[in-house]
């Protein structure tokens, strides 16, 4: 995990030492996955509150209604992840936020859901059994498809050149198994600097060419409005994080 930088120091790291194929390799330090702590704002609170945290698991799924036209429709779906695997598999702990219709933008069905969840992040005080208690939480699996995954991840579709959503390898090169998972894998923050390189694209052929060699959509997820990793989901470590 990073640490302030101190105003003396003798040593810095700026290389791993990790194995791959049965040989010892180096990659940066930036290519690495940060620790939740590292870009989770966390709001300081009285310390007389008892804390409940809660992270949500939301499963996103499109279908087709119809049997002699396909016209599909996505529902979109909530679990509490804290729940018990067996109190999971109980219908009445699966909650349905809404549906995304044929032919609607995506992000316009998920940007209440989105600001609902960022009012979780925040944290707010409520009673419970007359007691005052403080709720937070956030954003802990996006559970899909694979295209529905890549989407909400802001990659492309699985069948472009990169389109895998936690590593860039070439589609051509699916069945090499010697690929170099560390040194070629999907860092959040370096998706996020190149969603900014795309962004500030001059010509539409340019944005193209970025989108083409990263991998990634024109835009990024909606999701991204909230505290998490595209790329690694961890809801464990981001509640402990927290802590």
């Amino acid at each position: 995990m990073d640490t302030k930088k101190p105003d003396n120091y003798d040593y810095c790291i700026n290389e791993i030492v990790y194995k791959s194929n049965n040989k010892w390799n180096t990659r940066s330090v930036d290519l690495r996955h940060k620790h939740p702590i590292e870009y989770t704002p966390i709001r300081k609170i009285s310390d007389e509150l008892p804390v409940f945290k809660f992270f949500l698991d939301i499963y996103i799924d499109k279908f087709g209604p119809f049997r002699n036209a396909y016209h599909a429709i996505g529902g979109i779906y909530l679990q509490i992840g804290n729940m018990t695997q067996v109190m999971r598999q109980k219908l009445k702990n699966h909650f349905l936020l809404g549906f995304i219709p044929f032919g609607a933008n995506c992000n316009d069905v998920l940007k209440p859901i989105i600001e609902d969840i960022k009012e979780l992040e925040n944290g707010f005080e409520m009673d419970l059994d007359n007691k005052r208690i403080w709720i937070t939480g956030g954003l802990g699996n996006i559970t899909s498809d694979l295209p529905e995954g890549n989407e909400q991840a802001g990659i492309k579709n699985h069948n472009a050149n990169h389109g895998c959503r936690i590593c860039t390898i070439h589609h051509d090169e699916l069945n090499n198994m010697s690929f170099d998972l560390a040194m070629g894998r999907r860092y959040h923050h370096k998706t996020s600097l190149q969603f900014v390189e795309l962004d500030n694209a001059q010509t539409h052929g340019e944005k193209e060419f970025l989108s083409q060699q990263y991998g990634i959509r024109n835009k990024p997820s909606i999701f991204d409005n909230v505290t998490r990793d595209r790329h690694l989901q961890c809801p464990h470590v981001r509640l402990l994080a927290e802590t």
